[in-house]
């Protein structure tokens, strides 16, 4: 068992040692600007999965829009990628980068849905209590007036002497 192993990871470095490395593209993107770009790409390819009608309603194509942002092309795009994937540890780095961004996005954007949700339920339980003594008022107007009716009496003014 164990010669078959040894021949299998000899044979796997053998195999990898006619891996050409990836040359630099002529447009080289920045890795801070690449980074910008594969975050733009995931919150809107997110968006797209979230509600794909709106998308096709505006006619807006996602990433021609980050391509425009960045001044670029999916040519450039695609050899900018195949670039920074060749090398593992940058590339996960990163990926962990964006990832980061993202989860701080997903920080933000979850506390703003809490307040908001901590203002509705607010309001909601305010109404709900103003109704409720509107209510018992109303029903408190109606037990003491029960028998009585409801005429308006004027009193005639007396004469000042």
């Amino acid at each position: 068992m164990r010669v078959i192993i040894t021949v299998v990871i000899l044979i796997v470095l053998v195999a990898c040692q006619g891996i050409q490395p990836v040359p630099k593209p002529e447009r080289l993107i920045a890795k801070s600007t690449m980074e910008d770009i594969i975050y733009d790409m995931s919150i809107i390819n997110s968006a797209r999965g979230y509600n794909i009608q709106q998308f096709s309603r505006t006619g807006v194509d996602p990433q021609c829009y980050v391509f425009e942002k960045y001044k670029i092309d999916s040519s450039q795009y695609a050899q900018n990628t195949l670039y920074y994937a060749s090398s593992l540890e940058d590339y996960k780095e990163l990926i962990e980068n964006v990832k980061k961004r993202i989860e701080e996005e997903h920080k933000v954007v979850d506390s703003i849905a809490k307040k908001e949700k901590r203002i509705t339920d607010s309001t909601r339980n305010a109404r709900g209590k103003r109704l409720k003594q509107e209510k018992d008022s109303i029903n408190l107007l109606k037990s003491t007036n029960k028998g009585i009716p409801h005429k308006t009496v004027i009193e005639p003014a007396l004469p000042l002497h």
